[in-house]
């Protein structure tokens, strides 16, 4: 069969099969899918919505227990003040459990510590008291606090208790964030169901119960999934994703009305019969014509196609292929090819860029960084140059993580990164980030991130182990010292450096990188900050 009669064929097959189909297709399996799909992905949000919130509540409660070690023994407040505004603490003191009178206490703000809690607030505080734990009471309200919600987090310490006041902005910041369709949103109540996040302001105001819901009931007693009720906000039926935030005992939840769902499907099963009619109509009055139009053209699209599978070949020319006697369609088509063909060349260059290099920091990861390694100490071995791999290991930084939490740890990567490129004059300002991808041939030095918070340098073509040192010093006087993280958080970095020569130390990459790790505890061990030579520190 010809192939113009063939497309005569295919193109009244293939618009008559999918008409009969819409028209076997019920309104239901349109609704059927549409209540699917939002199931799957409403559950996905309120999982995701719930891991940030146990994330919050862990550093929220790891805060508040450095914070609270603070009070009573007179250390400076500055540094305290500062963690205060980044986690939203109104303020912290430290209270007496039999009298409510106030020991110490550390704000937000220049107020003065007041004499006592009142005894409602003293008595609701306790009830959450657990011994060696900090823990967070459901919402009440609070005049001081715009939204008129706060929280209390408590501590036992000793014969008195740590008491803090902290906003729930983050969390109704978290509730915004998720709208969709004309009500779907997101809700995030507290341990007892009483509303946080809402897009109702007055709910937020009045710590709404929803309590008597059944789905919050679920959520209450930890359970995940996916189920309907009838919205007291909204009046209407709606279908929600659930799910319970790990320690904190809340509860998060997104519902859509189920009416959304129902005028959608009646959209789709009106498209589907209008594309339907469309179809068979178009279908008789093109197919015989553009049959033989479309021939030529798909021949040479079909002979670039092969060149592009069998030889790999993205440069193959469409000769003729846009002629201005050809259709619009026709030529578009080839337009499409061919930008096509350039979106998979450039999706090529990013899959080799997610392989290679490191999300956080822009860098070269392990592996890259051990085929650039690689590269460079054969370049050296012909040329009969030295070279030298210094390696980086951050000083305490599981500290600044455990103190900070994981997002400074990450700000203060990327910062350093940065820096590190910035000092060998590798940063590209222009695309803001490391292009050692682009180059055709490696550079003089070559910085990567092995994993955690060690970093390695290679550095080919050096002098002798004076030009090293002399370099390493000169990276460390430059990359290490205060960093200005989110929330005016201000950190100190030091870090320990360890160095090999090559080919003095080792020859190989696997010895070479071993040595250089093994200089660098040895500055740990020396004391931070410092540098060591694989084999001695100088």
């Amino acid at each position: 069969m010809k192939l113009r009669n063939l497309l005569v064929l295919l193109f009244f097959v293939v618009v008559l099969i999918p008409s009969l189909l819409f028209w076997a297709w019920p309104y239901s399996k349109a609704l059927d899918s549409e209540i699917h799909e939002v199931k799957e992905r409403h559950l996905v949000i309120a999982k995701n919505l719930a891991m940030a919130l146990e994330r919050y509540y862990q550093d929220v409660t790891s805060a508040f227990k450095v914070l609270s070690f603070h009070l009573g023994n007179g250390d400076e407040r500055e540094e305290i003040n500062e963690l205060l505004h980044v986690y939203d603490f109104h303020s912290i003191m430290l209270v007496s459990p039999e009298t409510g009178q106030i020991q110490d206490c550390i704000n937000n703000d220049d107020h003065s510590c007041p004499p006592s809690i009142d005894k409602k607030a003293l008595n609701f505080a306790k009830k959450f008291l657990v011994k060696g734990e900090a823990r967070i009471s459901p919402v009440v309200a609070n005049s001081s606090f715009k939204n008129n919600s706060m929280l209390m987090v408590v501590m036992p310490m000793g014969e008195n208790f740590a008491l803090g006041f902290l906003s729930t902005h983050y969390i109704v910041n978290l509730g915004k964030r998720v709208a969709f369709g004309k009500k779907g949103h997101a809700a995030i109540l507290d341990q007892v169901g009483n509303v946080m996040a809402h897009p109702l302001p007055d709910w937020i105001k009045t710590q709404k119960s929803m309590a008597t819901t059944t789905v919050v009931q679920k959520m209450m007693a930890g359970k995940t999934g996916v189920d309907t009720f009838i919205s007291p906000a909204f009046f209407n039926e709606m279908i929600a994703g659930y799910a319970s935030v790990a320690g904190a005992g809340w509860g998060v939840m997104v519902p859509q009305p189920l009416a959304e769902l129902h005028k959608k499907a009646e959209a789709i099963d009106r498209t589907a019969m209008f594309i339907m009619m469309l179809g068979l109509g178009m279908a008789l009055l093109i197919a015989i014509p553009v049959s033989f139009i479309i021939t030529k053209p798909l021949e040479r699209l079909s002979r670039v196609t092969r060149l592009i599978s069998k030889k790999d070949d993205f440069d193959a020319n469409l000769e003729g292929s846009n002629s201005k006697f050809l259709p619009r369609e026709v030529r578009k088509l080839n337009d499409n090819f061919l930008e096509m063909v350039e979106q998979l060349k450039k999706s090529r260059k990013s899959i080799a860029r997610l392989a290679y290099m490191d999300i956080n920091t822009a860098l070269p990861n392990r592996n890259f960084f051990q085929k650039l390694a690689r590269q460079a100490l054969r370049e050296m071995t012909d040329k009969k140059s030295q070279g030298a791999m210094l390696f980086i290991d951050f000083d305490g930084f599981k500290q600044i993580n455990d103190t900070h939490g994981h997002r400074a740890g990450d700000e203060l990567l990327s910062l350093f990164a940065k820096q590190l490129l910035i000092h060998f004059s590798l940063w590209d300002e222009t695309k803001t980030k490391y292009s050692i991808m682009d180059n055709d041939t490696l550079g003089d030095v070559i910085p990567a991130r092995l994993g955690g918070d060690e970093f390695i340098v290679l550095f080919k073509n050096i002098a002798d182990k004076s030009d090293i040192k002399a370099r390493a010093e000169s990276l460390k006087a430059e990359v290490f010292g205060k960093y200005q993280l989110y929330g005016n958080l201000t950190l100190t970095l030091s870090g320990s450096m360890g160095i090999a020569i090559f080919p003095e130390h080792c020859a190989s990459y696997e010895k070479l990188i071993k040595a250089a790790d093994m200089a660098m505890y040895a500055a740990k061990a020396k004391g931070n900050n410092s540098i060591c030579f694989a084999g001695a520190c100088s």
